[in-house]
């Protein structure tokens, strides 16, 4: 008998278990969906890849990707909070733009930003998760770390390109990234948090536990 799959995000075993002919998951109850962990690239597959990103934050297109981000936390948060740019990578646009204005915004990355003193004895007004939250391996912990690293009343800014209907899953671009194991939708982040929808792919998100 086949071992049960349980959602990576909600823990639920209604699980569509391949997704168009495809090796993803999706679970029926919130919309996730990931790729069968068997796909995955090794983390030295996975760093080599990331090496290859020509992310130049003096670019002016680069700049313009995240200036939505960039305006709803200027629209939200001032010099004086303190931010966390999570999963920064080498080279961040969103962190240059906001260091222009004087923020205080600190990095933390994995492979090239690696302080992890930075998510032990600090607490952020509001973490910024920029095209990282479709790399998690275990989505569910990561973002649970991510609310216990905000203070009472604090914001995550995610940038991700949404899943939905209208998707087809099958030729999106999105999809096609070896780096990009996992998909959320509107849904997906209800059951956990409050969510403001900013643009397709910039979602604001308030924990909407009791506390």
């Amino acid at each position: 008998m086949d071992q049960a799959i349980k959602c990576l995000w909600c823990a639920s075993s209604l699980v569509t278990k391949t997704l168009f002919g495809l090796p993803y998951h999706q679970c029926q109850s919130c919309e996730f969906i990931w790729l069968d962990p068997s796909q995955r690239l090794d983390l030295a597959q996975e760093k080599a890849r990331y090496e290859k990103h020509q992310n130049i934050v003096t670019d002016l297109g680069y700049q313009d990707f995240v200036r939505p981000l960039e305006k709803a936390i200027l629209k939200k948060y001032n010099s004086q909070h303190l931010g966390l740019d999570y999963g920064s990578g080498k080279d961040s646009a969103i962190h240059y733009l906001l260091k222009q204005r004087q923020y205080q915004l600190e990095k933390y990355d994995p492979f090239f930003v690696n302080h992890p003193e930075r998510l032990q004895t600090e607490k952020y007004d509001y973490i910024v998760v920029c095209e990282v939250a479709e790399h998690f391996y275990d989505p569910c912990a990561e973002f649970e770390k991510l609310k216990s690293l905000l203070k009472s009343g604090g914001t995550l800014f995610v940038m991700t390109s949404l899943w939905s209907q209208d998707v087809d899953f099958i030729n999106w671009s999105y999809r096609r990234d070896s780096t990009h194991v996992c998909f959320y939708s509107v849904k997906t982040f209800s059951t956990q948090f409050t969510v403001e929808v900013e643009a397709p792919n910039l979602i604001i998100l308030h924990d909407n536990r009791v506390t």
